[in-house]
């Protein structure tokens, strides 16, 4: 099998996977992290692609998972589209701290901002 292949699949699993997660509580999504003290239920609740996307996802994913990071994994998180594709697993991922791999976890505040994003959906506006 190409490494080609190999990585396809091994993306495909990992996002099959990722649908069947769970933390035994019965919910199929972990919690989100704590909400920092004095941050508004409003300014969390109101996240957008471009907020997620500048905060979160270029600031903590693009140097492995754009074209100039080598599109790690096989996954490539520079658009809206390829972030939309990819909710679940991101979820995942970022849930069980396996991303960022060999970095820094994301701060609560960057877990809550991108899972109130996934949790509604992924909206674009």
């Amino acid at each position: 099998m190409k490494k080609s292949q190999y990585l396809t699949s091994l993306c495909l699993g990992l996002l099959i996977s990722g649908c069947s997660y769970s933390t035994g509580s019965g919910s199929s999504n972990p919690a989100p992290a704590a909400r920092p003290p004095g941050t508004p239920n409003s300014e969390i609740s109101k996240v957008n692609f471009k907020a997620v996307s500048e905060k979160v996802i270029q600031a903590r994913c693009l140097e492995c998972h754009s074209a100039q990071g080598g599109n790690k994994g096989g996954v490539n998180l520079e658009t809206y589209d390829s972030v939309r594709g990819q909710l679940t697993s991101i979820r995942d991922q970022v849930a069980t701290s396996r991303m960022p791999r060999n970095r820094p976890a994301l701060s609560s505040q960057e877990k809550e901002m991108l899972f109130a994003w996934i949790d509604a959906g992924g909206p674009k506006d």
